[in-house]
This record gives structure tokens, sequence and C-alpha cells, in this order.
């Protein structure tokens, strides 16, 4: 089949098998050194790209070229120059958690993708909370929202299986990133 799709920035089309696994698509005909991807079916995560133009976080061993055909596929090679990268990798620094290096990449692209949903769906957070009696329908209202926000977080890293990094932290970057990335938007306004 021809596969027509935009891959970091670059229109391409190749003749590919259309089952072909995206994941070996990108390894052997665009040598895409950042995928770390061996298990073929999605057992380790470390074969993550951002797909679509909601950079949705997919897991490209497991997408057959059929479906990745006329979208758009960023990998961390291209995702590592962006300013969203070094947000993320501030947070990093900043939280002074770090994955480590076999799912660095993976762990990079799934953290992007959970903060563009959360800039997406974030709940109102100019809300004030404080000075709320403890147990009040609106503290709880609060703790519902970050248990829901939390989970999610936690359910969309899931995708990579190293354990590298606990539940805890992967909060704690994902929080940061996401108050470095609300600091530089009040900066531009």
């Amino acid at each position: 089949m021809r596969l027509e799709l935009k891959v970091d920035g670059k229109n391409v089309s190749i003749d590919v098998n259309s089952n072909k696994p995206l994941s070996t698509i990108l390894m052997s005909e665009f040598e895409i050194d950042s995928l770390n991807s061996r298990c073929g079916i999605g057992t380790c995560g470390n074969c993550v790209v951002l797909m679509g133009p909601e950079h949705e976080a997919v897991l490209s061993c497991l997408i057959p070229a059929f479906m990745a055909k006329d979208t758009e596929i960023q990998t961390f090679d291209s995702f590592k120059k962006t300013r969203s990268y070094r947000d993320i990798e501030k947070a990093y620094t900043d939280t002074n958690n770090k994955p480590c290096p076999k799912c660095y990449a993976s762990k990079t692209l799934l953290i992007e993708s959970v903060l563009q949903e959360l800039e997406g769906n974030r709940p109102n957070s100019d809300r004030d909370w404080s000075g709320e009696r403890p147990g009040s329908v609106k503290q709880n209202r609060k703790r519902n929202e970050n248990a829901e926000r939390s989970a999610m977080i936690l359910q969309e890293l899931s995708l990579n299986r190293c354990t590298c990094l606990d539940s805890s932290a992967i909060l704690e970057i994902v929080e940061a990133a996401a108050a470095i990335r609300r600091k530089r938007g009040v900066r531009r306004n």
C-alpha cells in the first residue's frame, strides 16, 4: 500500500505492507533513533509517538500502517527540539526526578500527551478553595477533582511499563511541568 503521512513535520510517501507496525516503519524507513521498541506487542511501552493533530500518545508497535495513513506523527527526535520539551526537562530538574535512559523518550512523550489533555480539559484552576471548612462540599469536590486528575495522569503514563519512577514522582513531574507552562502562558499575555 502507498502510505502518505507526516513524520516530524515532513510529508512522506512510501510503499509498505498495510499491516506493518508503525514502529518498524519509523525505525527502518526513517531511522528514528528514539524508539526503543523490541517487544512488538505493546508490553514495554518504549515505542510511544504522538499521533494526530491532538498529539495523542500511542504505542507505535500496535498501530498498523493503514491506521497511520494521512495522519501526523511526532517522534521524540523532533519533540526534543521544542519549547514544550524544555518545559518537561525543567520539571525533571526542578523535581529531581527523571526517567531512566531506557524509557526517557516514551515517558516524556506521555507527559506531553497528558499536558495537552490537561490544557484542554483542566478544571478551573483559578478557584480559591482555601478557607473552606474541612469536609465542606467545596473541599470534597476539589478532592474528587484532584483524584480524577491523578488517576487520568497515572492511567496515561501506565502505557510505559518501566518502574524507574513511582506514581508520586510522576504526578510531581506533571504538576511541575503544568505550572511551568501556566507561568510561561501568563508572561506572554
